[in-house]
């Protein structure tokens, strides 16, 4: 059962639909921003992103379910940053310029929000197409975002590679670590949370409870847009599209099916 908290009210589910608003609409307006003003537009896309997400998870699940997420996020994925810019290790050698602001042992401590950013709104996804086998495919489906992540953001300026890798300049092995990382963040959640599927069979399920996947929908179509018209990176353009439409089309055709048998509800 969630845990019940005091973000459970109208009140907050409008603060949430604002926040989701607000992470929307930041995303393509960050890709018309000159490039003084880009680091300004990466700090609201960042913090919109992880508070939606949090309080996502406060008003959905319970206040317990988004700290604990949270929490996982800052201490494995941070954690797992700071031992991979010390060694190379899991996701290669790499250094983060002063661009993101302070930081810990290297490492900026914007990047582990980064991270819970995302890890929310791939895991209801996850849960959306496979509820039973939701933890590998929340993995992959948060490492196949990153297709469109690390391209962006090298491209900003915002850390640099200590070898030139095989996907745009990136080293696979920063997948293989991405994906090492979302394993051990999601199958924790599952033991600690023990979440129920996003839908069943004939239940009845609100837009509230999909804002998470909408916003994974919106990052499939609208990033490729982006790559492809505005950045000039076709290449990113078509890999990221396909890597992170493996999840985003299963997720739209149920959500088209829910729509048309009338399993759509209104309320909380």
């Amino acid at each position: 059962m969630p845990v019940a908290s005091p973000f459970t009210s109208s009140h907050a589910e409008r603060f949430v639909w604002a926040l989701f608003a607000l992470h929307l609409t930041a995303q393509p307006v960050y890709s018309l921003l000159p490039a003084n003003l880009e680091r300004l537009g990466t700090l609201v896309i960042v913090l919109s992103g992880t508070v939606f997400g949090f309080a996502h998870l406060a008003v959905s699940k319970g206040l317990k379910a988004a700290l604990t997420m949270m929490m996982l996020c800052l201490v494995v994925a941070g954690g797992l940053e700071v031992l991979s810019v010390q060694t190379g290790f899991p996701y290669g050698q790499y250094s983060y310029s002063s661009l993101l602001g302070p930081g810990i042992l290297g490492v900026p401590l914007l990047v582990p929000f980064c991270w819970q950013m995302m890890a929310h709104n791939a895991g209801v996804v996850a849960r959306l197409i496979h509820p039973r086998g939701w933890v590998l495919v929340a993995a992959l489906a948060l490492t196949a975002w990153d297709l469109y992540i690390d391209p962006q953001t090298v491209r900003a300026g915002y850390w640099t590679w200590a070898r030139a890798g095989e996907y745009v300049g990136i080293p696979l092995e920063n997948y293989a670590g991405w994906l090492l990382t979302a394993l051990i963040i999601y199958a924790l959640y599952a033991w600690l949370e023990r979440p129920r599927p996003t839908l069943s069979a004939g239940s009845s399920v609100t837009v509230f409870e999909l804002l998470p996947v909408l916003v994974y929908i919106w990052m499939w179509f609208g990033s490729a847009v982006v790559n492809l018209f505005w950045w000039n990176q076709p290449v990113v353009a078509v890999v990221g599209f396909i890597g992170t439409g493996l999840f985003a089309v299963p997720a739209l055709r149920v959500l088209m099916r829910q729509f048309k048998s009338g399993h759509f509800s209104r309320a909380a």
